[in-house]
């Protein structure tokens, strides 16, 4: 167990440092909870538990780093929506999804609130994602800037400094290759200013819940974001007819 303190940062660079850590944990597996294992493993979509939430929490966080605007009814109805998966599930022998989860809610109620938490600490039990936090933090305090860009091209550098921990599976995409589309998906939604908020919360949860079940549905939902955004900003508009901009069977 490592702790990282970050008593000095401000909200937007205290969401770049647990965007990073949540980024880096995308590569953790998270099964899903043992009264769910039979759908799990009888579905096709075969990805862990959150991992599509985690990667819009990630693109949000990063987005609100390098001072772009974020509603905070979108980071709250996703932080609501991370709250629901099962803590009790254990990691790599040690670390627990409760962890995993926990930043990731963390990162949203930064957002959500637009505010840093005075003299706290984040517990990291991966000690290759405390160190790479520890590095990013020192970073931070060097650049003595409000605003950062948090993505691998900026000026923290790669995700990795070094070769990936043996648990980020090395394939031809890696963990995080939902944080771009996630990214295109979403950014309508939490930049959109006329939406009513039960409106965009109805969104994240419904949206997430259809991509959990059919990843296929991204790209396509993609290209009917702004439609739905556009729609959803007008007065007297029915959740029905949102739903509607959606093609929601692929």
């Amino acid at each position: 167990m490592a702790t990282v303190r970050f008593d000095v940062l401000s909200p937007h660079l205290l969401a770049a440092l647990y965007a990073r850590i949540v980024w880096r944990e995308l590569g953790v597996f998270v099964p899903p909870s043992a009264r769910e294992m039979d759908v799990y493993f009888g579905s096709t979509s075969g990805f862990p538990v959150s991992l599509f939430a985690r990667s819009v929490a990630v693109a949000m966080g990063r987005a609100f780093a390098r001072g772009e605007s974020v509603r905070g009814e979108f980071a709250g109805a996703l932080r609501q929506r991370l709250e629901r998966y099962d803590p009790k599930v254990e990691l790599l022998g040690a670390v627990r999804s409760g962890e995993i989860f926990g930043h990731a809610r963390i990162l949203a109620g930064i957002v959500e609130t637009a505010e840093a938490p005075v003299g706290q600490e984040v517990s990291i039990m991966l000690h290759e994602v405390a160190d790479a936090a520890a590095a990013d933090l020192h970073r931070l305090r060097e650049m003595g800037e409000d605003r950062v860009d948090c993505s691998p091209g900026g000026p923290l550098g790669p995700i990795w400094r070094k070769e990936p921990p043996v648990w980020w599976p090395r394939l031809p995409e890696g963990p995080d290759r939902w944080v771009t589309p996630m990214t295109r998906l979403c950014e309508p939604l939490w930049s959109a200013q006329q939406m009513a908020g039960e409106d965009l919360s109805y969104l994240v949860d419904f949206g997430l819940d259809g991509i959990e079940s059919r990843p296929g549905i991204i790209e396509r939902w993609t290209s009917t974001a702004g439609e739905l955004v556009a729609t959803a900003s007008k007065r007297r508009t029915s959740i029905k007819k949102l739903v509607e901009c959606c093609r929601v069977d692929p």
